[in-house]
């Protein structure tokens, strides 16, 4: 009996006719299909199954919606938010087809209820998450005892495995071989099962996304909705009892990504010798992949300010020293303090001053994304100390910087760039974003990045030639991790292996390095990469000037051009492009012109001077405020950068 007298089944799936008859159609009428699991691909195989005009169904799933899932499972949104899986896929469905029958399962599947689940049940279509491997395998188990066909469509990176598992012949044991003994082994087992070739590993351009032991890998939409469509032809197929059915060990797999489609025959299962290397292969890969995970340093958040303060962190600062703390003074007062951090490349403390200016842009585009604007207030309290007091104001009108997602995603990038020149409206964005007391000058011609390049080049020889550079190379180095939460890991310095094992070895101690830069030219190499390769391989080099100068600048003036600055860097990462800052040859020309003695290496100190000569005749340095290069990036995956700091580790106590 139609339940809706507006609803008129055979019209609403009258153009499935033609693909199939009209007796198939009804004959899928009466079919019943069991789904587990409603998330990225079971909520899809329902909908899409539910169109072919298929009536009965059992789901089952124990989640709710979160926002994580808003990217590929099609029940996932605004309204349905916190709402049960199966009761918002269930409504969905019946949406479809009013006369639709579901019997749900909302506390997922157990030993307990796994024989109701699939009572009458005339195929079972497998949904459950990639990591759901134990109950997985007791279902397919189930389903080969009460002779119920199989289907598994697993999304892969941008395409789709999919297997068939019929009565009678192999099964799901036989053909992944789960090994209760070592369960931590059974996802090689199972993606090595789905796609033997691997394929999809080829395209993943941010391999620290794949964190297998957290569970949490990358998925997209583009899969699901082709797991859907494979999942439901074979079910049309099996149901129908109509086409050709490849069941395991035929194993298939298409990837729209890379445009090619592999079905292959895995004699044996688990037990072929071939896939048992493959298998290793892919354990390995598994290890390897969490070596590269980029460290969680989120925090527990208590409130808007806390969350501020957790994307204003990343804030950049000289060598990653991050030389701040904050002090929360309320929810919506916090003070800022910074201690100079005294390096050779913090010449008359400008850079750390900018650095203040720099956090302050960051808090302040951090506050828009929760409605905030700010007020702020700097005291430079002795030489080295400084402070500046922050104030939230709570506003209606504010609306998220467009800045904002950028924050995190801004880093030093020292590889080589592309050299894809700038476009006119890049240009001008950038210039713009400096505000009015800033212009910039650009050096995009290749004479004029060579130029550009001499410069960084004769500096660079200059500071790892000097013991007083080496002491802060030996403490800002990070040789250990990719991600350094407070140094600069040597894979980020964009030198080769060879280069940095030989760095590694001479930077135990001055002696060493000083030897070998006498004996052995030690310095030469990283000198050709670490500023040739990459000066010349960009679009432009820049410098950044004051527009109107005048003889005195107070610390507050700094400050400020610091937010400019960080304004025109957030800017650039928006933009796509990469950008790398250039403060060693202003420092070292600075020494020379005000005659500073910074370094005990008489030999280098006069070098400074034709160092700032050089500098001198493109402008005048006391001009500068600020230099260095930018480009398209060779990638947008950085596979190794500083990262923060924990928030807690960044309160005063």
């Amino acid at each position: 009996m139609n339940r809706n007298k507006s609803f008129d089944y055979n019209e609403a799936f009258s153009r499935n006719i033609g693909w199939v008859t009209e007796w198939e159609q009804q004959l899928l009428r009466g079919k019943r299909i069991a789904i587990a699991g409603l998330g990225g691909v079971g909520g899809i195989h329902l909908l899409t199954l539910a169109r072919l005009g298929i009536q009965n169904f059992h789901i089952a799933d124990l989640d709710k919606f979160e926002l994580a899932n808003f990217n590929r499972q099609v029940g996932a949104s605004v309204s349905s938010l916190n709402q049960s899986k199966v009761d918002t896929l269930a409504a969905m469905a019946a949406d479809i087809n009013p006369n639709i029958t579901i019997k749900t399962f909302s506390k997922g599947i157990t030993e307990q209820n796994i024989s109701e689940f699939l009572s009458d049940i005339d195929l079972y279509i497998d949904g459950l998450d990639f990591f759901a491997l134990e109950i997985r395998q007791k279902i397919f188990q189930r389903c080969h005892e009460l002779k119920i066909p199989v289907v598994t469509a697993a999304p892969l990176g941008m395409g789709v495995a999919y297997l068939v598992f019929m009565p009678g012949q192999m099964t799901f044991h036989e053909y992944f071989g789960f090994d209760p003994k070592s369960p931590e082994k059974n996802p090689a087992r199972f993606l090595a099962g789905l796609n033997p070739d691997i394929s999809h590993r080829t395209y993943l351009v941010d391999k620290t996304a794949a964190n297998f032991k957290g569970k949490r890998v990358p998925s997209t939409i583009i899969s699901c909705n082709l797991a859907a469509g494979v999942a439901s032809t074979e079910a049309l197929k099996i149901l129908l009892n109509r086409g050709t059915v490849y069941a395991a060990p035929w194993y298939q797999y298409f990837d729209a990504y890379r445009n090619t489609w592999s079905k292959g025959y895995l004699s044996g299962g688990h037990r072929n010798l071939i896939q048992r290397l493959r298998v290793a292969l892919v354990s390995k890969a598994f290890i390897k992949f969490q070596e590269n995970v980029n460290p969680d340093l989120s925090s527990p958040i208590k409130n808007d300010i806390e969350a501020i303060l957790d994307y204003a962190k990343w804030t950049p600062s000289g060598d990653n020293s991050q030389p701040w703390q904050f002090e929360i003074k309320s929810e919506s007062e916090v003070n800022f303090h910074l201690e100079n951090e005294g390096s050779v490349y913090d010449f008359d403390s400008k850079p750390s001053i900018m650095t203040i200016g720099f956090f302050i842009e960051s808090f302040r585009v951090a506050a828009s994304h929760f409605g905030y604007n700010i007020t702020w207030s700097y005291s430079r309290l002795t030489d080295k100390k400084h402070l500046v007091n922050l104030h939230l104001i709570k506003s209606a009108e504010v609306k998220e910087d467009s800045l904002f997602p950028f924050i995190k995603i801004r880093n030093t990038n020292r590889n080589p760039y592309t050299t894809k020149p700038l476009t006119a409206k890049q240009r001008s964005i950038l210039e713009e974003s400096l505000g009015e007391d800033l212009r910039i000058r650009w050096f995009e011609s290749f004479s004029q990045r060579f130029q550009l390049t001499e410069i960084s080049s004769y500096a660079t020889y200059i500071r790892l030639s000097i013991k007083e550079a080496c002491a802060t190379h030996q403490h800002i180095i990070d040789y250990n991790n990719a991600y350094s939460p407070d140094k600069i890991p040597i894979k980020a310095l964009g030198i080769s292996t060879p280069t940095q094992k030989l760095m590694k070895f001479q930077m135990c101690s001055w002696t060493r390095v000083n030897l070998m830069n006498k004996f052995l030219g030690a310095a030469i190499v990283p000198q050709i990469e670490l500023s040739y390769l990459p000066g010349l391989l960009c679009a432009a080099h820049y410098i950044i000037e004051w527009k109107n100068p005048r003889s005195l600048y107070t610390s507050e003036d700094f400050v400020k051009i610091g937010q400019n600055l960080q304004r025109f860097w957030l800017t650039a990462t928006q933009l796509g492009l990469a950008m790398q800052p250039n403060i060693a040859p202003l420092a070292l020309s600075y020494y020379a012109i005000h005659n500073i003695f910074f370094t005990e290496n008489i030999a280098m100190q006069k070098r400074t001077r034709n160092l700032a000569k050089m500098l001198e005749r493109i402008t005048s340095i006391e001009n500068i405020v600020y230099l260095g290069r930018l480009g398209t990036p060779m990638t947008t995956f950085i596979e190794s950068r500083s990262v923060r700091k924990t928030l807690p580790e960044l309160l005063k106590p």
